[in-house]
C-alpha cells in the first residue's frame, strides 16, 4: 500500500551480535517463561548500556533504532513498527509437533516446537525497551504462559483447519487482542457504564440470549486481561503474510464506503458486546467488554478502534435499528478492506499498539489463511515443523520506569 503506516527498523549487526552472546553466556540456565521479571531488567539495562558506551567511543553510530529509543524515553507515540535483523533460533534446535502437542511452553520442547528460549529472550527484551511490561493471561492458550506460540496444534487441526484463531489455520479478520478485557469489576459500575450507552441489562439479555445472572457472571469474572501492545516475533514461515490496519487508514476507508461525520460519531456511542473467541479456553463465548468500536478525537478523526471482526465476536446491544444496521455496515466494510500486509520472517517482530488509551492510537492486525504448505515446513533431515510466531501481551510501564537502571540515552 502506499503511505504506509508503520515503520522498518532493522538493528544493527553489532547490536545483534550483542544480544546473541548475551542469551548465550548470561541466560542459558534462565527460563523466560518463570523466571523474575527482574532478569529480563537486567538484560535491558546491558543493552542500554552498551548502546552508551558504544556512542560515547564511537563504535556505535546514531540510527533509526537509537532514534526510536530515545523518542521512547520522550514519551513518543509510536507507530506500529517491524524490527529487522534480529536473533532467531538456531535451526538444529527446532523439533517436530507430536500429536498432542499442548500448552506447556515454558517445561515441554515438544510444546513449543524447539530447544531453546531465543525468540522469547528477543521478544521480552523489545517489549521492555519500548517501555512495556510482560502480562500473563489467565486461560488463553492454557494460562499461565508469559508467552504465546502461535501455530496449528495438531489434534485440533480437524477442528480449527478453517477457523480464524491462534491456534488455527483460517482467515484471522482485522481484531484488537483482549477486546473482552474490561476496567468494571461491580454491578453498579456496569450499570453506570451501561447508562452511558442508552442500553440496559433486559436489552442485553434479549440481544445476547442470557439471563442477567449469566451476563454479570461473564462479565465480572476477572479472566480478562489488558493488552496495551502486542508483540510478534517470527519463528516458521513460508509465505502467511500479518495483516495490520492503522486506524486512519481505517477512516479513509470507510469514507470510501460513505460513512459521514454523523455515522462516525454514532459509531463513537454505540454499546457493542465483546465476546471471547475459540483460543480464550474456559471462557470461550463469555461476554466480557461493553464499550463503543470506534474513538474519535476533538477533531471528529478516528483515533482508536476496540474490534474483532471474526462471526460472532461483536454484538451491537443498543436499542436503535438505525444504529444496528450501521454497525453491521461497519462491520462488513473492515471485513472487505486491503490491509498493509507483512510477511514476518524468522528475524523480524512486529511492535502493535493495540488498545487506545487516550493518547496512543491502536491498529487492528490478523492473517490470512495457511495454505498446506505452512503446515509441513522443512527443518532439516527429514524433519518438518509448522508456521509459528511468539506472541507477547503487555502493558505500558509507569512514566518513571521507562528507563531501566537510569542508563538514558537521552541525556
Amino acid at each position: 500500500m502506499n503511505n504506509q503506516s508503520y515503520l522498518v527498523v532493522d538493528i544493527s549487526s553489532k547490536l545483534k551480535e550483542f544480544i546473541q552472546n548475551y542469551i548465550s553466556f548470561h541466560l542459558q540456565k534462565e527460563n523466560p517463561y518463570i523466571c523474575e521479571p527482574e532478569t529480563i531488567e537486567k538484560f535491558s539495562i546491558e543493552v542500554k548500556r552498551f548502546l552508551k558506551e558504544g556512542l560515547q567511543k564511537r563504535t556505535v553510530t546514531k540510527d533509526v533504532f537509537l532514534t526510536l529509543l530515545s523518542d521512547v524515553e520522550r514519551g513518543a507515540v509510536l507507530p506500529a513498527v517491524v524490527f529487522g535483523n534480529l536473533p532467531t533460533e538456531n535451526k538444529t534446535s527446532l523439533l517436530e509437533p507430536s500429536k498432542n502437542r499442548g500448552y506447556e511452553y515454558g517445561e515441554n520442547p515438544h510444546d513449543r516446537l524447539k530447544e531453546g528460549f531465543v525468540t522469547e529472550w528477543v521478544c521480552w527484551l523489545f517489549a521492555r525497551l519500548l517501555g512495556y511490561d510482560a502480562v500473563i493471561h489467565p486461560s488463553e492458550h492454557g494460562g499461565n504462559n508469559r508467552f504465546h506460540l502461535i501455530s496449528p496444534i495438531p489434534h485440533k487441526d480437524s477442528a480449527l483447519r478453517e477457523t480464524g484463531a491462534s491456534t488455527g489455520g483460517g482467515t484471522f479478520p482485522q481484531h484488537s487482542d483482549a477486546t473482552v478485557f474490561t476496567e468494571v469489576t461491580t454491578k453498579e459500575q456496569l450499570n453506570l457504564r451501561l447508562n452511558i450507552y442508552s442500553t440496559d441489562l433486559n436489552t442485553i439479555s434479549e440481544k445476547l440470549q442470557k439471563s442477567h445472572a449469566q451476563i454479570l457472571s461473564e462479565v465480572l469474572c476477572k479472566q480478562f486481561t489488558k493488552v496495551d501492545a502486542t508483540f510478534l516475533k517470527g519463528i516458521l514461515n513460508v509465505k502467511c503474510v500479518t495483516h495490520i490496519v492503522a486506524p486512519q487508514n481505517l477512516e479513509a476507508q470507510l469514507r470510501t464506503f460513505d460513512f459521514s461525520s454523523e455515522d462516525f460519531y454514532s459509531l463513537s456511542k454505540m454499546p457493542i458486546a465483546h465476546i471471547a473467541g475459540p483460543a480464550d479456553g474456559e471462557i470461550s463465548g463469555y461476554v466480557g467488554e461493553i464499550t463503543q468500536p470506534v474513538f474519535l478525537n476533538r477533531s471528529g478523526r478516528l483515533v482508536g478502534t476496540c474490534i474483532n471482526t471474526a462471526d460472532g465476536r461483536m454484538i451491537y446491544v443498543g436499542k436503535s435499528k438505525e444504529d444496528e444496521r450501521l454497525f453491521e455496515k461497519f462491520v462488513r466494510c473492515i471485513q472487505s478492506m486491503e490491509p498493509e500486509k507483512i510477511f514476518l520472517d524468522s528475524d523480524n517482530l512486529i511492535y502493535i499498539p493495540n488498545r487506545y488509551d487516550g493518547i496512543q492510537p491502536n491498529y487492528t492486525h490478523g492473517r490470512e489463511r495457511l495454505d498446506d504448505a505452512e503446515y509441513r515446513i522443512s527443518i532439516g533431515e527429514g524433519k518438518y515443523s509448522r508456521r509459528m510466531h511468539c506472541r507477547q501481551y503487555t502493558v505500558k510501564r509507569p512514566e518513571k520506569d521507562l528507563s531501566p537502571g537510569g542508563v538514558l540515552l537521552n541525556d
